[in-house]
């Protein structure tokens, strides 16, 4: 099994906007983290891409895609969205949804909320990314 947490900062909402993720191995080593600066833009669109990007480095980095990838946001929105319970208005977020929905086809994967503090690895790469800004 693999674990993913991403989170998506914005300093502001619209403001600069940051993410970040961290990806663990099913023995709990930590295989990859990430944290990009991604210009102007909302917290849900940090959300958003801070899944995509974490999805494409899981699928750049692992050979056997078999195992079941478990996704941690501390986002019950975005969680809720992406798992189809609330509906997305936003076009730009809906565009997003699809590339994600594009990426996870053929995955074994979940989407789950997790509290904050739980996530805090993220938390603080995506806000690292807007730190200098």
């Amino acid at each position: 099994m693999i674990k993913v947490y991403s989170d998506g900062a914005c300093s502001g909402n619209p403001g600069p906007a940051g993410i970040g993720f961290v990806i663990y191995n099913d023995s709990g080593e930590k295989i990859s983290d990430y944290s990009e600066y991604i210009g102007h833009g909302t917290n849900n669109i940090a959300e958003y891409t801070a899944v995509l990007k974490a999805i494409r480095e899981v699928k750049r980095k692992l050979k056997n895609l078999d195992e079941k990838i478990i996704f941690h946001l501390d986002s019950e929105l975005a969680v809720r969205q992406l798992n189809g319970i609330y509906k997305i208005r936003d076009v730009n977020l809906k565009k997003l949804v699809e590339s994600i929905k594009n990426e996870l086809n053929g995955l074994d994967y979940e989407i789950v909320h997790v509290r904050r503090e739980k996530n805090k690895e993220a938390d603080r790469l995506s806000k690292s990314a807007i730190s200098d800004i």
